[in-house]
């Protein structure tokens, strides 16, 4: 009796999709149906944190994916989740596949800095890096004609100004003014206005 219920579990958790696979099968079925129509060209942006606890609700158990494309001087982005369907919104003001698309060379050389602060150390000012256990990462994935490009920010060392003793961080502005910061910028405010949509819908 023993052994079958440890059969019946192990084929279970066989049977089980992996983790990120149900949207990541969404966002690629998607891809291939436009592909067909003749789009070559993608950026798939998540935003995750490394340290999440295990979602309640098996539909948050997946990080949402958001799909660009373009089409005829006309710009798109789809939410993919795992529960649930969403309808293509065409964006006006922000364009991040363009974007990205533009920069593709200086942003997938950019390095965004880890936070750093000047400490005094027996007379002499030294740099202190700082790190997280757990953090918010933006991932960009760009598909161009079957070839894929990948990167991830943290969002901890994009954003941080200054630490909690009120040193600031040297690298900051730096981290600012890259184009990354800019292309980080324009996704989220896409994604902002497809939740909004998604929302209004709902209701």
């Amino acid at each position: 009796m023993i052994r079958v219920a440890f059969i019946l579990m192990l084929f279970a958790l066989l049977a089980t999709p992996s983790k990120g696979q149900v949207v990541e099968g969404k966002v690629k079925s998607y891809v291939d149906s436009l592909k067909a129509n003749g789009i070559e060209t993608f950026l798939i942006y998540t935003y995750y944190s490394s340290g999440k606890l295990p979602a309640i609700n098996p539909c948050d158990s997946e990080e949402s994916q958001y799909l660009f494309w373009g089409s005829a001087k006309q710009a798109f982005v789809k939410k993919f989740d795992k529960c649930s369907s969403h309808e293509p919104v065409k964006l006006t003001d922000v364009n991040p596949l363009d974007f990205y698309a533009l920069n593709r060379l200086r942003i997938e050389k950019e390095k965004i800095k880890a936070p750093t602060k000047l400490v005094k150390a027996k007379g002499s000012r030294t740099e202190e890096v700082s790190f997280v256990s757990h953090s918010y990462f933006h991932k960009f994935r760009f598909l161009n004609q079957d070839i894929l490009t990948e990167k991830v920010i943290s969002s901890y060392a994009l954003n941080l100004e200054t630490f909690d003793d009120g040193k600031p961080n040297i690298y900051y502005k730096r981290n600012q003014s890259t184009k990354t910061k800019e292309l980080v910028d324009m996704t989220t405010k896409a994604v902002k206005k497809i939740e909004a949509v998604t929302n209004n819908r709902i209701k």
